[in-house]
């Protein structure tokens, strides 16, 4: 498995598990890559990406890097562009404020602007914000502190998102275990925004792995 099929099964496994995107038929993390097409909420902003930088492959790794957690890449997408791809993408389909924004101004090939405005919880937050915000925060790339790690479980401090956090207030810290990891080995370390700081250096590090329970009690969680 190339390094770019790699990187986005780390990614995209959770929420796919979770059944939030992608194939249904129940596709391993190995397989994922093999199924990108499918991820309606990602493969226009790989493909987005890939034609930006004039590449031909929107697995590879910098764009696959690029939509879940940022890069120099962003800046080469034509927000024209990129905005009237995903209205066509997801004309007919309930969406968040894709028919609402006014120009391309902020539209970025990115799974957080995926996330907080083109998919459809954010339109729900008045209804429904405990639904709304579990979602969004089951589908978010976010930072956290690994604490602990024993076999395949993890223990890591993270700031959930809150109703609060979207109108720009951020909340506290509590722990999460995870299990079911998708990469080598961890130690305790910081993850920010899906990388870890080793050794005086970032590298990618997408968490891939599914959260068990809170200090608050059991939660329906992940990290990215």
């Amino acid at each position: 498995m190339s390094k770019g099929h790699e990187l986005f099964a780390q990614y995209a496994y959770p929420p796919n598990e979770l059944g939030y995107c992608g194939p249904s038929d129940g596709a391993g993390p190995s397989e994922l890559a093999t199924h990108a097409k499918d991820f309606d909420g990602a493969w226009p902003y790989l493909t987005e990406l890939a034609k930006a930088v004039g590449g031909s492959d929107p697995l590879d790794e910098e764009t696959v890097r690029s939509y879940w957690i940022g890069g120099p890449s962003l800046d080469e997408v034509n927000a024209d562009e990129m905005l009237a791809r995903l209205r066509a993408v997801f004309k007919g389909q309930v969406s968040g404020l894709l028919s609402e924004l006014p120009t391309a101004t902020g539209v970025l090939a990115h799974h957080s602007f995926h996330v907080f405005v083109v998919y459809p919880w954010v339109k729900f937050l008045d209804r429904d914000p405990t639904t709304s915000v579990g979602v969004m925060q089951d589908c978010r790339i976010r930072w956290g502190t690994v604490e602990s790690v024993a076999g395949q479980h993890v223990m890591i401090t993270s700031r959930p998102l809150r109703l609060a956090t979207i109108l720009g207030v951020i909340g506290t810290r509590r722990h999460v275990g995870a299990g079911v990891g998708l990469r080598e080995a961890v130690r305790p370390t910081v993850w920010r925004l899906g990388s870890v700081v080793r050794d005086g250096q970032c590298q990618a590090m997408p968490c891939g792995v599914h959260v068990g329970a809170s200090q608050s009690g059991p939660v329906n969680d992940q990290i990215l």
